[in-house]
């Protein structure tokens, strides 16, 4: 029996070795890292490859949970840890189930304790090790050679990080990227400010009116937070490295701070009292 073009050019590749390991990287959250990985990830199944999820968060959005929908997805593993039930992603079924693609959310994540490995990336590379092809996320500040400069101008710490040459093993990073306007007015940028809206009392809120121009002045300092909010009133927590300004219930921007000089609170105790 004659053979295909296909079949010749299969038994004249090389064998593979191991997985191709593919990370959508991001500078933030919300910036479409999940999204694009799960796009591509519905491209290659129309295209007939066995492509499976092993892990994906949707974090309550709408828009990741319907790509979720159009994939096949592997239970996850049920775990209890002191008294409450965990779910993490079975490493050993997705071996077993040996699809041609896995796809593995949040690379940095740590497992909870009884999983096979203590961390997310330490899973992917016994898959890679398998011969499957991985896609997964993570964003920039969790690689471990960059957390701490990150940690420095935000002043939060890192807590879960992957080794530099995880994603030097990678076989292909993707960028994904959104310029701070889209990524400000995406349904994930509202999400994240509402989650991060912190109380505004003491001494560290000062208020500050918004020029028509849209540049805010604190201790010196000149901020544009954009034409659109010129002649409003704007709170800024102020921090030792840090300036966050807020309107409303909006975060417009988080900037390092360049000086140390003493901050006046003027308009601050008036303009709380509005609210």
């Amino acid at each position: 029996m004659l053979k295909t073009p296909e079949q010749w050019l299969e038994q004249a590749a090389p064998e593979k070795k191991s997985g191709i390991f593919k990370v959508f990287l991001g500078y933030a959250p919300g910036v479409g890292k999940t999204y694009s990985m799960l796009s591509e990830a519905i491209r290659r199944h129309k295209r007939n490859e066995d492509v499976i999820i092993g892990v994906v968060e949707t974090h309550g959005r709408k828009g990741v949970a319907e790509l979720i929908e159009q994939l096949p997805v592997l239970p996850r593993r049920q775990l209890e840890y002191k008294g409450t039930q965990f779910e993490e992603m079975d490493v050993d079924a997705i071996i077993t189930r040996k699809p041609q693609v896995i796809l593995v959310d949040e690379l940095a994540h740590t497992n909870v304790e009884g999983s096979k490995h203590k961390k997310r990336y330490e899973d992917v590379l016994d898959i890679l090790e398998a011969k499957i092809d991985v896609l997964s996320t993570m964003n920039i500040q969790h690689l471990e050679s960059v957390s701490p400069t990150v940690q420095s101008i935000t002043g939060i710490k890192i807590r879960e990080t992957v080794p530099d040459w995880v994603l030097e093993r990678a076989n292909e990073v993707v960028l994904a990227d959104l310029t701070p306007e889209s990524r400000f007015h995406s349904e994930v940028g509202r999400e994240l400010r509402q989650l991060r809206r912190p109380e505004r009392n003491g001494e560290q809120w000062v208020s500050r009116r918004v020029a028509r121009n849209g540049i805010v002045c604190v201790d010196s300092q000149h901020v544009s937070v954009g034409k659109n909010y010129g002649a409003s009133t704007c709170d800024v927590l102020v921090t030792d490295g840090l300036f966050q300004f807020w309107v409303g219930n909006e975060l417009l921007k988080t900037v390092a701070r360049t000086g140390k000089g003493e901050i006046r609170k003027k308009h601050a105790e008036r303009t709380r009292s509005r609210r």
